[in-house]
């Protein structure tokens, strides 16, 4: 098991500080800051990272007419950590 997300917001953040020095005051916040679409495995602990992947979804009625156009997503979770390779654990 990898540290690699936590690691790399850490270093991100720093990295975002360092670059705006004093002219700028640059803090994580809340948890709505900082890397998105992360969920974590209960049973394991695992932080692991997913891609949104959005769609259109166009049902067809009985009468065989297009019904509305409603805009789905559903979340593409990674088997590997995208930073250094190593593989997630089931």
């Amino acid at each position: 098991m990898c540290n690699c997300i936590i690691d790399n917001e850490a270093s991100t953040l720093q990295w975002l500080k360092d670059r705006a020095g004093e002219s700028a005051l640059i803090e994580k916040g809340d948890a709505s800051n900082g890397f998105q679409n992360l969920v974590v495995n209960m049973r394991t602990g695992v932080w692991r990272g997913h891609f949104d992947y959005r769609y259109n979804y166009q049902r067809i009625k009985k009468d065989k007419t297009p019904g509305r156009i409603e805009k789905k997503t559903i979340a593409v979770h990674f088997t590997y950590c995208p930073f250094c390779g190593v593989k997630y654990e089931a």
